[in-house]
């Protein structure tokens, strides 16, 4: 039988692991680095994300994209690589860190023209697939949505273009035949 002064050690070991796990789980969320975008702010930035409904855990794809000169980001990357650039789970809102998680490719200096992006599905969850586009001097931010189901093994293509024109950013999908549409397929929820 323990006597009360080793009982109350070892209560108080249990209550400082216990603490000290919590602490480092939270923590751990917290690390999820913050998008590229709050330190791209006067070159023009295109950001490729995909997001839950509740935007507070990472969806099961993969994405890779190739911008207009060829280069490329993401999942299975060779060859040359977008320069300014990242892959991998970020936190979107810095004022809400555990409501804005996302994967994103993000790149900074993006290149006005072509982009094509191919997405991996895995599991069966509702997601967001967001592309979006800034550049210093401009307007406002334009962003294109599609909302799918994921459906496992499936890859999923697309193009879409990001150009600035009058000091306004334009995002754009393209069609099978290349011309320019804000939605080209329904949505699956």
């Amino acid at each position: 039988m323990l006597n009360p002064a080793n009982l109350v050690l070892r209560l108080v070991a249990v209550f400082i692991v216990a603490t000290c796990c919590s602490v480092t789980a939270q923590n751990s969320t917290a690390k999820t680095p913050e998008s590229l975008a709050f330190h791209c702010f006067d070159k023009p930035f295109v950001s490729v994300s995909a997001r839950t409904r509740g935007r507070d855990t990472i969806p099961a794809v993969q994405l890779s994209l190739s911008d207009p000169l060829g280069r490329r980001q993401g999942k299975g990357v060779r060859g040359r690589k977008i320069p300014i650039s990242k892959y991998g789970k970020v936190v979107e809102v810095r004022s809400a860190p555990q409501r804005s998680k996302a994967l994103a490719i993000e790149i900074c200096d993006a290149k006005q023209g072509v982009y094509e992006l191919g997405v991996e599905e895995h599991g069966s969850e509702a997601y967001v697939l967001d592309v979006s586009g800034q550049a210093p001097d401009t307007d406002e931010t334009d962003t294109v949505l599609l909302h799918h189901i994921a459906v496992e093994g499936r890859t999923r293509n697309y193009k879409f273009t990001f150009k600035i024109e009058k000091r306004q950013v334009i995002v754009r999908w393209l069609d099978r035949d290349g011309n320019e549409q804000i939605g080209i397929e329904n949505n699956d929820w």
